[in-house]
């Protein structure tokens, strides 16, 4: 029994390195293997098999979910796997939930975008979403007001497994590097709606009245890539604002982290941010929105700064310039952020794909 293969039938979405963070756990667990349906491949590993349409579909959005939504249900009338594993909502949970239905084999969700997952489009899809999640063996969840908002709505506390994202991220990669930091300011993040990039583009013009010379960089791709870079241009901050691309190296975006000093959120959700901890632990100083587990990691003023809007604008503003004026305030924060490092992060998926793989087995 103990040495039973497991094939756990993942649906998600996520950038590359953020979804392979979440599998990796999966398939340190012995006998056991990844199958992601998913829109791309994502990265290649033993143990991890990609379910993804057709090029030409991959376009459109509505006929790569239909697909999808085909693909789940073939692979439910299958039932040729363990369990199946649902991360964020919307569409993952629901085809999940009817994956899971056709099999008869346990769910599980993992929320990544805290509330919002429930909240954020509309009463109907809330009330889909929250019948739907009471129907999953456990919920995995990595913030505290979530685990509050579920709890309101009658969620049992045995139900719910709590996580830091950071136990999924590989610090070892990132670490400060005796370097010029010619950059003032960095964000690295996918350039989606919900990651309001065009408000760091809107802090840069603003410290740019101030300080003309200002510099700084955005690194990652995504749908609003050529929206942003036209905003950009609009504004006439082509000169203070590089792109940089997309960067699947953690060690070349640790080398692009050091050449900066202040990294910037304005996330509207997040579940981690995985690019938080990456960017403390690189030894920059990281003023972000009041978003997912940034409260866990940092702490007012002391390695790092939150400001509760991710849009405003004044208040980001006002800490980075008191930062770049003060030059030996900026260097104190940042070595307090590199100690992060340090720090042990509470819960392990690892753990908890072992204890899962025992129960199935089981099952």
């Amino acid at each position: 029994m103990e040495n039973k293969s497991l094939t756990i039938l993942v649906v998600a979405k996520l950038a590359d390195r953020t979804l392979d963070s979440y599998l990796l756990p999966i398939i340190s667990v012995e006998g056991a293997s990844a199958l992601v349906v998913r829109t791309t491949p994502g990265i290649a590993r033993k143990g991890i098999t990609y379910i993804s349409p057709p090029l030409a579909l991959r376009r459109n959005e509505l006929l790569s979910f239909l697909w999808k939504l085909l693909i789940c249900i073939w692979l439910g009338l299958k039932s040729e796997f363990s369990c199946v594993y649902a991360i964020f909502a919307y569409p993952h949970l629901y085809l999940a939930s009817l994956t899971a239905f056709l099999s008869r084999k346990p769910l599980y969700y993992n929320i990544i975008a805290s509330d919002y997952e429930f909240v954020g489009r509309g009463l109907v899809l809330q009330k889909l979403t929250t019948k739907l999640a009471r129907r999953a063996r456990r919920i995995l969840v990595s913030n505290d007001s979530v685990i509050q908002f579920l709890v309101g709505k009658g969620f049992p506390h045995t139900v719910l497994v709590e996580y830091q994202t950071t136990g999924l991220v590989d610090l070892n990669d990132f670490f400060s590097i005796e370097t010029e930091k010619h950059v003032d300011l960095i964000v690295v993040s996918r350039l989606a709606k919900d990651k309001n990039i065009h408000v760091f583009v809107d802090i840069v013009d603003s410290i740019r009245e101030s300080k003309p010379d200002v510099k700084a960089a955005i690194v990652g791709d995504g749908p609003l890539m050529k929206d942003l870079v036209e905003y950009v241009r609009g504004k006439g901050l082509s000169e203070n604002i590089d792109f940089h691309g997309w960067l699947s190296d953690p060690r070349a975006i640790n080398q692009v982290l050091n050449s900066a000093k202040i990294f910037v959120l304005n996330s509207s959700h997040e579940g981690g941010p995985f690019a938080i901890p990456e960017a403390m632990a690189a030894g920059l100083c990281v003023v972000a929105s009041d978003v997912g587990e940034v409260r866990k990691l940092i702490d007012q003023g002391q390695n790092g700064f939150i400001v509760e809007r991710y849009d405003d604008r004044d208040a980001y503003v006002g800490i980075i310039m008191k930062l770049l004026e003060d030059p030996k305030q900026l260097t104190k924060i940042q070595k307090k952020a590199a100690e992060i490092k340090e720090k042990e992060a509470k819960g392990d998926l690892r753990r908890f794909w072992s204890n899962t793989a025992k129960y199935l087995r089981q099952y």
